[in-house]
């Protein structure tokens, strides 16, 4: 199937409408943790973080979204964080021009 009739299949699913700037970008915010680096109370190593932190998946009235948070322990569950907030959103994801198919159809 060619980009052209999966973004087809999609729009006339799910419809298609205006959404006004800054709503048309799908956002996520990564904050990483930096407490208790430092030895002394209240304050922070500059660029030390933790490989921890959360996932923020922000609110898009545009698209339909609500905010959603997601911990991560470890740098290696990035990927598989991102999937699941895109995911539990009801996200379509397109892979980029590489190949045509869906990620999570």
């Amino acid at each position: 199937m060619s980009l052209g009739e999966i973004k087809n299949k999609l729009e006339q699913k799910r419809g298609a409408k205006e959404i006004e700037r800054p709503n048309k970008m799908i956002k996520i915010e990564l904050h990483f943790w930096t407490n208790n680096i430092s030895s002394e109370e209240g304050k922070a190593v500059p660029k030390v973080c933790w490989d921890s932190g959360t996932i923020h998946l922000l609110e898009n009235e545009g698209h339909g979204i609500e905010r959603s948070d997601l911990h991560f322990h470890h740098l290696s569950e990035l990927v598989d964080k991102i999937e699941e907030a895109v995911r539990t959103q009801g996200i379509k994801v397109l892979k980029s021009r590489q190949r045509w198919d869906i990620y999570y159809p």
